[in-house]
């Protein structure tokens, strides 16, 4: 019988590729990712009263240092800088840095209903076809219905990133317990396997 190492070489030269990896990025050291998470914070923020690091910022910064294959999972409060870090820093850095477009998209945008068409304008479908998704204020989104029954169109997201090893950039200012209640215990472990889970707690500091 073949060994482990012989069977991959043979399946590799007939096309079939056996090892499942996620794509890790590195954008340089913990002090180079510090400064320029805090640069590109300021520069494209503009809800704050002034720009404090926060604690949170740290944790950011050392999965920018290395992202091991993970994503990004913002939690907890508001007005602490995730839709920013989201929907505005990660599509800037990692275009600069990398040459790659992250599109960002609002949860409770992704379902909104076209008048015209009576269904939806973005579409969850859309989000699929992207080579990472990124969602911000998850849990806004209202649930679909299939075949007359309601569902959680979320969970076919987290789903296909796990089956095709995409990754994830997401925030909501739901709590762990409030996460597994809407989308259940199965999908909030594929989440902590899939993302870097990143807590924010504290004051607003919005204006």
């Amino acid at each position: 019988m073949i060994g482990v190492e012989e069977s991959i070489r043979i399946l590799r030269g007939a096309g079939i590729e056996t090892e499942r990896k996620a794509q890790s990025f590195k954008f340089g050291t913990m002090e180079e990712c510090k400064k320029a998470l805090s640069f590109y914070f300021q520069k494209l923020d503009n809800t704050a009263s002034s720009f404090q690091w926060l604690p949170e910022y740290d944790e950011i910064a050392d999965w920018m240092s290395d992202t091991q294959g993970k994503g990004l999972l913002l939690m907890g409060s508001c007005g602490r800088g995730k839709s920013t870090i989201l929907l505005s820093v990660m599509p800037v850095m990692f275009f600069r840095k990398f040459d790659m477009i992250i599109h960002p998209e609002s949860a409770k945008e992704l379902n909104m209903p076209d008048p015209q068409r009576g269904k939806n304008t973005i579409g969850w479908a859309n989000v699929l076809k992207r080579w990472c998704i990124d969602i911000d204020e998850l849990g806004t989104e209202d649930k679909e219905t299939n075949y007359m029954e309601p569902y959680e169109p979320f969970n076919k997201i987290i789903d296909e990133s796990e089956k095709l090893i995409k990754l994830l950039f997401l925030s909501t200012n739901l709590t762990k317990g409030q996460l597994l209640q809407r989308y259940g215990e199965r999908c909030y472990d594929r989440l902590v396997r899939l993302c870097r889970v990143v807590d924010f707690d504290g004051e607003s500091f919005r204006k």
